[in-house]
């Protein structure tokens, strides 16, 4: 009955080893399947979020562009987006209602608008 006990115990043992070898071989693909899913996820989390980024700076860039910033002139505006200084008063003449009648006052914070540029533009191609 010893021998006998033992031999039923093996198979026991033999059984719920595979029992558990089982368990465990399907725990783990259970998991490697949900850890693929997670990283394609991830991967469309961080797309989005590498997406909003971008976005926000192109819509940054965009509301930065032409704005007049502390100690600009009509000069250093004329410089920067007509490529010659000297070309201040027709900046000045076509962007009054942008940046004012004042050519000494220029106000932090306003804009010089791609219309602006391309009348001053059309004004030296006239002029």
């Amino acid at each position: 009955m010893g021998q006998q006990g033992s031999k039923e115990s093996s198979e026991q043992r033999a059984s719920s080893g595979k029992v558990v070898v089982g368990t465990t071989v399907k725990a783990v693909q259970g998991a490697t399947a949900a850890a693929k899913d997670a990283a394609g996820n991830v991967k469309e989390v961080v797309g989005a979020v590498g997406a909003e980024e971008r976005e926000a700076i192109r819509l940054q860039k965009h509301e930065n562009w032409g704005r007049v910033e502390e100690g600009d002139t009509l000069w250093s505006l004329s410089e920067k987006h007509l490529g010659d200084p000297l070309l201040w008063p027709s900046l000045h003449s076509a962007c009054r209602r942008e940046l004012g009648s004042d050519p000494l006052l220029l106000l932090p914070g306003t804009h010089v608008t791609k219309a602006c540029i391309a009348r001053a533009r059309a004004e030296q191609h006239q002029g």
